[in-house]
């Protein structure tokens, strides 16, 4: 279930858009009767819970105040459930916490979160304690949603190997890259070695972190002089193994021995979280985000135990939503392994993207040569990638080769959506590193989510797991589409239209560069125009507007591909947009 939120006073941002459009209502979820049958799913004392946008919600010892709303049910509640500890959830000064939401409404076109809304209780009463008092606080009027700390574990799935272990002499790693058809030729890889023959195409110049459990940070295969970042908790040594394959995709050296990874020449960090520590899994999302630049990029190798997207909880939503529209930091998510439809009503559609779009790039799992998807991943219109979900090649583990030290062991059968998001991790970064080095900027998260999605290779089967990236289409696209004779004008609109492909609608997304005449128009292949969408002025600042997939008549169009082209002043920008029914 969802629900859709209303302000409890003037919002902080009326931002300058159509003049028959407005922000996208916020929606949140899931708001759910919770009992103590979910104690498996959910922290024994802690809970989140967030008030409405608009508000002005303080602390006052273990109980709140506000001057805009009555908050005695909201405490009534607090003393009945013997709350013992309230604290902020996002300790940061309330001002910057509201720019960072208006600087995200603006990229977006949606109402966005205001972080220091967002407490954190304990209490002492158990899970059946826990979720009574989230179903009270969720029947208060000045909440917006409260629901427990959820639990969290890695996204992986381990199958037998396919290679066996390797009879190379000890002293010596062998080279295992042979066996990494996914870094090689489109369909069954990703086309590697075209962005590594590029400059910034191995990863320089960027920064990425990966938020799980533990690592090897010292693999032999890794260069520990570009690591820049430990932190979080105190990393749980029976998790090691997992996170060193993640790095391994990533960051392999290439140095003649051992495996290859997408972006070698990236800096790389960690946050670590631990079981006992679930409930501050928002909070370690943002210390990996106050650790990275616009454009750098992080990883979410975690699944809830329902084996869902970690977004599925509104707190880690937000924090998302914030890294990705307020702060440019491009969020690769593992959509888990719980072979769940994220299309599903049970989840009240708040995996639609034209309803709740964290802006991450959330990654399936598919069989490696078949690109069907693999029958653990979840699936669904809200996929945007999907890549390798078993028999991959990486270091960690030693069930490929060891020498007996953690620092020399490598795996023939790592897996599940925490196989396939470092690939596309590495993807992302190699095509970021390749614009920032030779168009001089760094993509936005969600250019960058749209130029994977719209180059990748298509999946296979009726599950839809979306594209498998493909860098050497992408990066072709990059370049051709920054060498194309576009006038500054053009370029100053910054069209982005997303979802790309879309079933039932699309956001079309332009910055007018100062108030004048614009007109929005779609045509189909043949450059026959199908719908008018606006011929007016508009207002200087961020432009959202909706196609519905229907033409100037009402009906809807046909599969296949069409392009957004948006004239103002000198300047004709356009995107093409796929509609798939």
């Amino acid at each position: 279930m969802k629900r859709i939120v209303l302000f409890v006073a003037c919002c902080f941002l009326t931002a300058p858009s159509f003049a028959e459009s407005a922000l996208a209502p916020r929606v949140v979820g899931p708001v759910t009767m919770w009992s103590a049958a979910d104690a498996d799913l959910i922290d024994s004392a802690w809970l989140h819970v967030k008030f409405v946008e608009g508000m002005e919600t303080a602390i006052a010892g273990d109980r709140f105040t506000d001057p805009t709303l009555d908050l005695s049910p909201v405490n009534a509640a607090l003393q009945r459930a013997r709350a013992v500890e309230v604290r902020r959830t996002f300790p940061r000064e309330r001002a910057l916490l509201r720019e960072w939401k208006q600087a995200g409404e603006l990229q977006s076109g949606a109402t966005g979160p205001d972080l220091s809304l967002w407490f954190d209780v304990r209490v002492e009463g158990g899970p059946a304690q826990v979720t009574q008092l989230v179903n009270e606080l969720n029947a208060c009027a000045a909440v917006e949603i409260a629901h427990p700390a959820p639990r969290a574990e890695s996204a992986v799935l381990r199958t037998e190997s396919h290679l066996g272990a390797s009879s190379a002499h000890r002293g010596g790693t062998p080279d295992f890259t042979e066996f990494q058809d996914y870094l090689y030729d489109a369909p069954v890889g990703l086309e590697g070695p075209a962005a590594w023959a590029l400059p910034g195409g191995t990863g320089e110049g960027l920064q990425f972190i990966d938020v799980e459990l533990c690592w090897t940070e010292n693999h032999e295969d890794f260069n520990f002089a570009n690591h820049f970042y430990l932190g979080g908790a105190a990393e749980n040594p029976q998790y090691e193994p997992h996170g060193t394959a993640v790095l391994g995709e990533v960051i392999g050296q290439h140095n003649g021995f051992g495996i290859h990874g997408f972006a070698p020449d990236v800096l790389y960090g960690m946050v670590a979280i631990l079981e006992s520590e679930w409930p501050s899994v928002p909070h370690r999302f943002m210390e990996a985000l106050s650790q990275l630049d616009p454009g750098d990029v992080w990883l979410i190798e975690l699944q809830t135990p329902q084996g869902l997207p970690m977004e599925y909880y509104q707190v880690n939503y937000d924090v998302i939503w914030t890294g990705c529209w307020s702060l440019g930091i491009v969020c690769v998510e593992a959509a888990g392994n719980g072979s769940n439809n994220l299309d599903s009503p049970g989840y009240g559609g708040i995996f639609d993207r034209s309803v709740r779009d964290s802006g991450a790039i959330m990654v399936a799992a598919g069989t490696p040569f078949g690109l069907v998807a693999e029958g653990f991943s979840s699936y669904g219109s809200r996929i945007d990638a999907h890549a390798w979900g078993s028999q991959i090649v990486t270091t960690g583990y030693g069930d490929l080769y060891t020498e007996g030290p953690l620092q020399t062991r490598y795996t023939a059968n790592f897996g599940g959506t925490s196989g396939a998001s470092p690939m596309v991790t590495g993807a992302a970064i190699c095509l970021q590193g390749i614009a920032l080095a030779n168009l001089s900027h760094r993509l936005t998260p969600l250019e960058l989510r749209t130029l994977i999605t719209e180059t990748g290779t298509p999946h296979q089967g009726t599950r839809l797991i979306g594209p498998r990236p493909n860098l050497e289409a992408a990066i072709a696209e990059l370049l051709d589409a920054a060498s194309a004779p576009e006038s500054a004008s053009a370029r100053a609109l910054k069209l982005v239209v997303s979802p790309n492909p879309f079933h039932a609608a699309s956001e079309i997304r332009f910055a007018a560069p100062e108030a004048g005449a614009a007109r929005v128009d779609v045509f189909d292949a043949s450059g026959r125009q199908v719908r008018a969408l606006w011929n007016g002025a508009v207002s200087a600042g961020s432009q959202v507007m909706t196609w519905d997939g229907r033409d100037d008549a009402g009906q809807a169009t046909p599969s296949g591909v069409y392009y957004v082209r948006i004239r103002m002043n000198d300047g004709v920008a356009t995107r093409s947009v796929q509609r798939i029914r």
